[in-house]
């Protein structure tokens, strides 16, 4: 089996389908490891532009219900 078919299965939901081209163990391991860099990064670009709005969570808590 193919380690990033697999992984690609699991984190995508796609089917797994092995293809015909050789690829050594280390160089899935490479693939794998790109894509868990590209989804970390943007996963962190995510948090960035939400980091800010978790400031409104405490605003709501000090409304008229809160008082």
């Amino acid at each position: 089996m193919r380690l990033h078919g697999i992984v690609h299965a699991l984190v995508n939901g796609a089917n797994f389908a092995a293809t015909t081209r050789d690829v050594s163990f280390v160089e899935q391991i490479e693939n794998v490891l790109d894509q868990i860099d590209h989804y970390v990064a943007g996963l962190l670009s995510i948090r960035d532009v939400l980091r800010p709005l978790e400031a409104l969570r405490h605003e709501d808590l000090a409304g008229p219900d809160h008082d």
